[in-house]
């Protein structure tokens, strides 16, 4: 299959070099340079910690309780008991 891609001077003039010095065609390394990319990301996905996926979360939350990782069962079940009440 065939596409098209537009590239600036500077970045033709970068698969005239390799194309050169590697003795491939420009699409070639262009493919190369693809699969490499998507490697990459995959490997950038599976060394995520769980901190790289919520990261933007943490520190969001305002004003909440300071000791709810000890009083949570308490703290739900005043909020089930709010709900019943309203």
């Amino acid at each position: 299959m065939q596409a098209t891609i537009s590239v600036d001077r500077e970045t033709d003039a970068r698969l005239d070099r390799l194309s050169s010095t590697t003795g491939r065609s420009k699409s070639d390394l262009v493919r190369d340079a693809l699969i490499a990319l998507e490697a990459a990301q995959s490997d950038e996905a599976s060394e995520c910690s769980a901190f790289d996926l919520i990261g933007d979360l943490v520190g969001v939350g305002k004003d909440g309780p300071t000791d709810l990782a000890r009083t949570h069962k308490q703290a739900f079940r005043a909020l089930l008991q709010g709900r019943k009440t309203e």
